[in-house]
């Protein structure tokens, strides 16, 4: 079976933090992973979604994130306990897994041709339909997993929620298990 994987790590000042990476199986889906761990800021935007902002990277992703335009892909979103509570008690009385993310990604790679990659991820809610799941954990944080295309607009990339190939996602999700088993094992 076919292997590989790209892993970023998204530096912050204060350590490793932040983590992307993109592993891709034959005969599967390709999964995008996004671990948050620390952000520069969260902020409620006036268009009511949130905005979270990493720390500058030296990694350059606007070409990785072109070459998946117009892809189905697994999306992995992972958001660390401290960052999950910010987005609660920002979002003051609407409910906040009904509001999407615009995550930031700003670059110092002076070659890259877009300094500030936008990324726009809907809901968690969203992520629990169509063959997707997403839990909250007080001490853990937040994770959601589904099925996505990506789109390009402008300086923005947008994911859109879509029905994967049943085969393929099944596919998908044995391997996903079988790989959990193997991690909880060693």
């Amino acid at each position: 079976m076919l292997k590989w994987m790209i892993a970023f790590l998204l530096f912050s000042p204060f350590g490793f933090a932040n983590q992307l990476s993109l592993k891709v199986i034959e005969g599967a889906y390709p999964l995008l992973s996004l671990t948050i761990d620390q952000a520069q800021s969260v902020q409620l935007s006036a268009d009511g979604r949130y905005k979270i902002t990493l720390p500058t990277s030296s990694s350059c992703l606007s070409d990785t994130f072109q070459q998946l335009s117009g892809r189905l892909v697994a999306v992995q979103l992972t958001l660390d306990q401290i960052i999950t509570q910010q987005l609660q008690q920002l979002s003051q009385t609407q409910n906040w897994l009904e509001l999407s993310y615009m995550v930031d990604f700003p670059s110092s790679e002076l070659a890259c041709s877009t300094a500030e990659l936008q990324m726009i991820f809907p809901p968690l809610t969203t992520f629990a339909s169509a063959w997707g799941k997403f839990e909250v954990n007080q001490g853990r944080g937040s994770q959601a997993l589904s099925f996505f295309v990506l789109h390009k607009f402008a300086n923005d990339y947008r994911w859109q929620a879509v029905l994967p190939e049943p085969q393929r996602a099944q596919q998908f999700w044995l391997d996903y298990y079988a790989q959990m088993s193997r991690d909880e094992h060693k």
